[in-house]
């Protein structure tokens, strides 16, 4: 069977370095559930698990020819797909951490003294709870505005929807934030 596989395998690579665009929706409609579910256990998004999957097929169309065959091409999309979910978590992870000072830092009000309150620090452990108690379209224009940095055009497009929207998600959303901050704010000083 393993014989029939990588010949099979083998004529496929053929038929898609030779042009032919059927052969590589076959490998996409073959794969793509599969490499969805792996990149949606490293990222832990829909959509940012479907990007990642279009980036795979991607960059295994445009390097496809310098593909050694040490591997199945199975195992090959598997590690190109990992290895990008891989990079994605860590990377927003780290931009997560800048975006939650930035955003916390916006909600704090004016009398704020970095040096006297150390308590907000713990309020902004919190964000990633009350990011997760937002609507899902409204953390997902969030996520895309804060820790993607898209445009409105850029949100409005990927989302459907129209620019109008976005701003006001966003809106919402900001202001949902504010809102669950100074209850925390409040709670810890009716506590004090």
């Amino acid at each position: 069977m393993k014989v029939e596989q990588s010949q099979a395998e083998a004529t496929l690579i053929t038929r898609i370095l030779a042009g032919e665009s059927l052969a590589f929706e076959e490998l996409f409609h073959s794969e793509r559930a599969r490499l969805h579910r792996v990149a949606y256990q490293i990222v832990h998004d829909h959509w940012d698990a479907e990007e990642l999957v279009q980036d795979t097929f991607v960059r295994a169309y445009r390097h496809l020819s310098t593909f050694r065959r040490r591997c199945s091409l199975r195992t090959w999309l598997h590690a190109i797909v990992i290895n990008s979910a891989r990079n994605r978590y860590w990377y927003f992870r780290r931009r997560f951490r800048h975006a939650t000072e930035l955003l916390s830092n916006a909600m704090l009000t004016s009398d704020f003294d970095p040096a006297s309150d150390t308590t907000n620090l713990e309020s902004a452990d919190n964000l990633s709870t009350w990011l997760e108690e937002l609507p899902p379209s409204h953390r997902d224009v969030l996520s895309a505005r804060v820790l993607h940095h898209h445009t409105y055009e850029e949100i409005a497009t990927k989302f459907a929807i129209n620019v109008g929207t976005v701003k006001s998600r966003l809106s919402r959303a900001r202001r949902r934030l504010r809102q669950r901050w100074v209850r925390s704010s409040d709670v810890r000083q009716s506590i004090a």
